[in-house]
């Protein structure tokens, strides 16, 4: 019968804004994210699986360097999932479309989520 064990991690979300505040018009400005979660505990166990779902905005706004950055980032965070990880990767624009269906990080599916990453392109209305 298998073990059930608990255990509680911290991921750290910061957020950082070239802005200081939101009018209401539109205005254009840069908010990076940063999460740092422990790859190892202290006493040298590996960290947990992680399930990750990746949801990117094809439509015709996200043209150009936008997508092309999200494509990078995307590729960097595939490159770099261990083989206990998932990924599943959703993209949208008008309608809703599911290239990978949430599956292990293996050098097999590697291969197939760097394929169907570099399919991603800009379509649909502008949000």
């Amino acid at each position: 019968m298998a073990e059930l064990i608990q255990v509680h991690r911290a991921i750290n979300l910061n957020t950082f804004s070239d802005c200081t505040y939101y009018g209401l018009e539109s205005c254009l400005c840069s908010i990076d994210i940063k999460l740092t979660a422990p790859l190892y505990e202290a006493n040298g166990e590996l960290r947990s699986p992680i399930d990750l779902v990746a949801v990117i905005d094809r439509s015709g706004s996200m043209s150009g360097e936008k997508l092309n950055l999200v494509i990078k980032v995307l590729r960097f965070v595939a490159k770099h999932l261990k083989s206990v990880d998932r990924l599943a990767i959703v993209t949208y624009d008008d309608n809703i479309h599911e290239l990978v269906s949430l599956a292990y990080v293996t050098q097999t599916n590697r291969i197939q989520f760097d394929a169907k990453i570099s399919n991603i392109c800009s379509g649909g209305l502008p949000i």
